[in-house]
């Protein structure tokens, strides 16, 4: 996919979304199509679209005073752009355009990886990152003596400020990061590979 390109009503955009996200996306997609509006400044020569025009269908003569409205979208997004809106809004677009996006732009799709924040995935690599950590293993977390040192984050290991985590979990989420690629065993250790 280079651009994204559509004109047309929201029944047939839905369907269209639905090649490269589920219905629950696809609409979360079109009801912030506003919000995105505004969020993105394009640039007058870069070709892109996206707008909407909301418009009252005539009424016949003799039919009831029932008025429906009608949305048409025209939308012109690079696959670039078509991603950057995903990100935001949090979308999970399916595996092969993905990639393809990624592709396109550079960057290999093993570079990101979503974490699992309530099994404590995203606490462990920012503590690799804080420390600027070349490797790690699963006694990461001890010194702390139980002390949450990431309280912003609610995993399920945060009880009323204090991490509940034990050593052979901290191993397990290391084996999970491992399994992501975004940590690298070697032998009772693991690197950060990025």
């Amino acid at each position: 996919m280079d651009n994204f390109y559509y004109n047309g009503g929201e029944g047939d955009l839905l369907l269209r979304l639905n090649n490269y996200m589920d219905n629950t996306d696809a609409k979360k997609f079109i009801e912030n199509i506003p919000n995105l509006q505004e969020f993105i400044n394009f640039e007058i020569d870069s070709g892109e679209l996206l707008n909407v025009t909301k418009q009252e269908l005539s009424r016949q003569p003799g039919m009831m005073q029932l008025s429906v409205p009608n949305t048409n979208y025209n939308i012109n997004l690079k696959a670039t752009t078509f991603y950057i809106f995903a990100l935001i809004l949090d979308i999970n677009l399916k595996l092969p355009v993905a990639t393809g996006i990624l592709t396109l732009v550079g960057v290999n799709s093993q570079a990101i990886v979503k974490l699992d924040v309530q099994n404590g995935e995203k606490c462990i690599i920012i503590e690799i990152l804080k420390k600027k950590l070349k490797t790690t293993d699963k006694m990461l977390l001890v010194h702390y003596n139980s002390e949450c040192v990431n309280n912003d984050i609610r995993c399920r290991y945060n009880k009323d400020g204090k991490c509940t985590i034990t050593v052979d979990q901290v191993s397990m989420v290391l084996e999970s990061l491992n399994k992501k690629n975004v940590l690298e065993k070697k032998g009772d250790s693991y690197k950060y590979i990025y």
